[in-house]
């Protein structure tokens, strides 16, 4: 099937234009409350819709992946979460014959399934108190924040932001934002035990940007970029109340100062000799040198010159990353 006429992940509207679909797997859709993950794309071309729609793909996956990555396991998850929705929404007056509220009944029910999350005592202390399994204790007291809404899945209210976003992240800033997130749920988990947003601070951030340089040896410029759009994503959380501030922000790294060896310089008399009387192994390579020495364009300007752009004697040098405008020569 030919690009154009590619419909996978895709379903087309009453109205004609087109959305992404990706199915949800089973054992997830109770996590996320679907059977399928949809979203508009604002278009009636198949064309546009087909360059549009792999971005909301990606991320969608990624949402469904870290789904499978919880701590607290799928089932325990889902749980949680599904009585944190019923807390919510529960009355908090007693009903007309009943002693307590329905609230305090589902607070009861999560009180009862955090302890049996936690299991039988393995032991006492010297005080003669229960001990418990240290894992099952942990991630019984994560299952009841969670429930209670104390904690936040790290991800939970990606889905809102994204919907919520202007226009102005494009696909690419998306993969990073989803890239990013992965890591650092990924980081959490491994030594936090769960990656909930209050797990975050300003400490955990410092860890997080110098293990990130460590291990994936990022330049600063590459980190920076994704710093950026984990902050933006907390102050998104902050103007909502779901956190408290945004410690990413200041977080930015500064370019390390570059070598003398490294800074631009003018090629000396020498230098331009055996240049222009050099035998490249390709022979365009004379040209671009030659055209470069004229018009001290960059390399990035001179591959983008077009046949319309040199003619009538004049060489005209599109606008690049150090020239706003284009120029004549």
């Amino acid at each position: 099937m030919g690009a154009n006429n590619d419909t996978s992940f895709l379903e087309q509207m009453n109205g004609g234009g087109w959305r992404v679909v990706v199915n949800i797997p089973a054992k997830y859709q109770d996590v996320i409350g679907k059977k399928k993950l949809k979203q508009s794309l604002g278009t009636d071309s198949l064309t546009e819709a087909n360059r549009r729609k792999w971005p909301i793909v990606n991320h969608f996956k990624s949402q469904i992946s870290s789904v499978s990555r919880n701590a607290l396991g799928d089932i325990g998850t889902a749980r949680a979460l599904t009585l944190r929705a019923k807390l919510q929404a529960a009355v908090l007056v007693p009903m007309h014959g009943q002693e307590d509220s329905e609230a305090e009944m589902v607070a009861w029910e999560i009180a009862d399934e955090a302890e049996a999350l936690q299991g039988q005592p393995i032991g006492t202390d010297e005080h003669g108190q229960p001990i418990f399994d240290p894992k099952r204790e942990a991630g019984a007291q994560i299952f009841y924040e969670v429930a209670k809404g104390k904690r936040t899945p790290l991800m939970l209210p990606a889905e809102d932001f994204r919907r919520q976003k202007d226009e102005s992240w494009q696909g690419k800033t998306w993969g990073k934002f989803d890239k990013i997130t992965k890591e650092l749920e990924g980081w959490l988990i491994k030594r936090r035990g769960v990656a909930t947003l209050e797990h975050v601070d300003r400490r955990a951030v410092g860890e997080f940007i110098a293990s990130m340089l460590k291990d994936h040896g990022w330049k600063h410029k590459t980190l920076n970029g994704y710093i950026s759009a984990l902050s933006q994503y907390w102050l998104w959380l902050e103007k909502r109340g779901l956190v408290q501030s945004n410690p990413w922000q200041g977080q930015g790294l500064k370019e390390p100062p570059k070598k003398d060896v490294d800074r631009e310089r003018a090629f000396n008399a020498d230098e331009m000799q055996r240049l222009l009387n050099g035998s490249p192994n390709q022979p365009y390579l004379s040209d671009l040198i030659r055209i470069g020495a004229l018009t001290g364009a960059r390399l990035g300007s001179l591959i983008e010159l077009t046949v319309g752009a040199c003619k009538n004697g004049v060489f005209v040098i599109p606008a690049g990353k150090k020239e706003r405008q284009h120029r004549e020569v």
